[in-house]
């Protein structure tokens, strides 16, 4: 299988370089993103969103993966996604939770030339001990081949 790499080559492109709170934007901002999350994004995430240069919608685009999903199940889904996301306009995907599922979006966002970001979000525990995150920036993750996309979809057994 190829190896997709990541573009280290400036630091605004690193996949480790996180936009926090109160930094520049993005490049390009604002950058209109569809939420391929589950959850749907608050007015005041949305909010803070903007502040680091997105235009995030907050309807929840993401589905749920059977336990039994295939690799070319996932990636037909997410090829889907990326597709109605091309076709509305935006400019980027939001991705999260399920790894194999924001791995999916990346690869067929990147395909098609879209932006990908992911949520830095800090984690601490309530009084119940259930989970609340605070967003604490954005991280724009960058894929680069220098091979054409078509022969890596072959290697990882999809039509191109």
């Amino acid at each position: 299988m190829a190896d997709i790499n990541v573009d280290y080559r400036r630091r605004d492109k690193a996949l480790g370089v996180v936009r926090q709170m109160g930094e520049e934007p993005v490049p390009g901002a604002p950058v209109r993103v569809v939420n391929a999350t589950l959850h749907e994004q608050s007015a005041d995430l949305c909010e803070q969103f903007a502040q680091l240069g997105l235009d995030v919608d907050p309807r929840p685009r993401g589905w749920e993966v059977p336990i039994d999903a295939t690799w070319a199940e996932l990636m037909a889904f997410a090829q889907g996604a990326c597709d109605n996301a091309v076709d509305e306009r935006f400019d980027g995907i939001l991705v999260g939770g399920l790894t194999s599922q924001a791995i999916a979006l990346a690869l067929a966002a990147a395909k098609r030339g879209q932006r990908v970001f992911e949520c830095v979000t800090e984690r601490t525990r309530d009084e119940h001990d259930r989970f609340v995150f605070a967003l604490k920036g954005i991280r724009e993750i960058h894929l680069a081949d220098d091979r054409d996309w078509g022969e890596i979809w072959e290697e990882a057994g999809e039509e191109r």
